[in-house]
């Protein structure tokens, strides 16, 4: 079999027409007496293929048949749709010397719901001809397309009692057009089913409808409608559609099942109720977050004055521990102990033991002084803060008439003392 050259057949773009096939690549022939008595042309080819529609999606195969022809030499070539097929096998019958013969030629095709347009062609040369012989056969007289079926409500259950409701039966893309459309309410033939003209499709398939209207009663509650299709005498096909009905009640407007539109308004509502929700939870967060970094100072500033009440009543019972020391002072003065001269920078300091407080807790301090001998025990202000101070002056107990003088400041180190110092009379 000669190579197919690459060219542009007339029907479609890449595809070879075999005509011009074989005036591309064949020499004219000369007429038949130039090859003598015992030459003869070959007949007419024919293709049989399968004597029922086949389905598509089935392979089928296709014969090419010429006979009484010589010589034995012959060239067959199979085309589809104007494109080259390979033929599964080619004989020239018989295979001894003969005053003529017969061909045979085999090819196999699968068929898809396309070839209902699509055309097989049978080409054979041989020496005797002027031209080609050819012989075309339509697929779409073989192939059959099963429809595809559908069967639809409107308005879609459940339905409200004594509305309208139809019924649609869709039978699309089927071939050939014979098909029959048949009712069946509750397995029994409905009359009152309506047919709609057949429309052409562009691949050569078919489509019809068929509806059936009919009013929601009661009776007819859960009813069962089957479209029943038969096609190019096949075994009938049906799709069944229930028929739900409900009865109209008070306030029932307001419970009937949203359609798809209302379903996506009421998706669209939730999902930004539940970013609302998102948004406050996290401005909440936010605002807890922020006051704990940074507490009001003035419930700060009354913790802080809580700690200090332990301080204080311990303070005071170190008042009475001086009161004692300075009466045990009087009373050595009066049986005439004298003590040396007091020196301004001797300062004689008693250690009483004072816990140490926490860093922010005030600093106690106690002093006699030495012109006016008496007992002072301060809680001095506590650093970086100047709304809360707790303060206790014990100035209450006088030794001498001598004038008081200020107390002196307290010592900027943070350990907590009391200080006595005893001027001598």
């Amino acid at each position: 079999m000669p190579e197919v050259p690459k060219t542009h057949g007339p029907d479609r773009p890449g595809t070879l027409d075999p005509e011009t096939y074989e005036s591309e690549n064949h020499e004219s022939k000369p007429a038949l007496a130039a090859y003598g008595p015992g030459s003869t042309t070959p007949s007419q080819p024919s293709i049989q293929g399968p004597t029922s529609r086949v389905e598509s999606g089935a392979s089928v195969t296709f014969n090419c048949t010429s006979d009484r022809f010589s010589p034995r030499d012959i060239a067959v070539t199979w085309w589809k749709d104007g494109r080259p097929i390979q033929p599964l096998q080619t004989t020239v019958l018989p295979e001894i010397e003969s005053i003529s013969y017969k061909l045979l030629s085999t090819v196999e095709v699968q068929l898809t719901k396309e070839d209902v347009k699509s055309q097989l062609v049978c080409q054979i040369n041989h020496n005797t001809l002027r031209s080609p012989l050819k012989q075309s056969f339509r697929l779409g007289d073989v192939v059959r397309v099963p429809p595809n079926i559908r069967v639809e409500t409107i308005p879609p259950p459940p339905i409200q009692l004594n509305d309208t409701v139809t019924i649609t039966c869709n039978v699309e893309n089927f071939y050939p057009n014979d098909t029959t459309v048949v009712w069946l309410e509750n397995n029994n033939k409905s009359e009152i089913g309506t047919d709609e003209p057949m429309t052409q499709n562009w691949d050569g398939t078919s489509s019809l409808k068929s509806s059936l209207a009919l009013k929601a009663t009661e009776e007819r509650n859960l009813s069962v409608f089957a479209c029943l299709v038969r096609h190019n005498a096949q075994p009938p096909v049906n799709k069944t559609a229930t028929l739900i009905i409900r009865a109209q009640t008070e306030g029932d407007e307001s419970a009937d099942i949203p359609g798809p539109g209302e379903a996506s308004i009421f998706i669209i509502v939730a999902v930004v109720c539940l970013l609302l929700v998102v948004l406050v939870v996290a401005i909440i967060y936010l605002v807890l977050a922020r006051h704990h970094k940074g507490k009001d100072p003035t419930s700060v500033r009354l913790h802080e004055s809580e700690k200090t009440s332990g301080a204080t009543n311990q303070l005071i019972a170190y008042k009475f521990k001086i009161i004692k020391i300075l009466k045990a002072k009087k009373k050595i003065e009066r049986i005439g102990i004298k003590e040396q001269e007091p020196d301004p920078n001797n300062v004689t300091y008693a250690d009483l033991n004072f816990e140490k407080a926490p860093q922010k807790t005030p600093r106690q301090v106690v002093e006699i002084s030495q012109q006016s001998e008496y007992a002072s025990i301060q809680a001095a202000k506590p650093p970086n803060n100047d709304e809360n101070v707790t303060y206790a002056d014990l100035d209450m107990v006088h030794l001498s008439k001598a004038p008081k003088r200020p107390a002196p400041k307290p010592e900027e180190a943070s350990s907590e003392y009391a200080s006595v110092q005893v001027q001598s009379k």
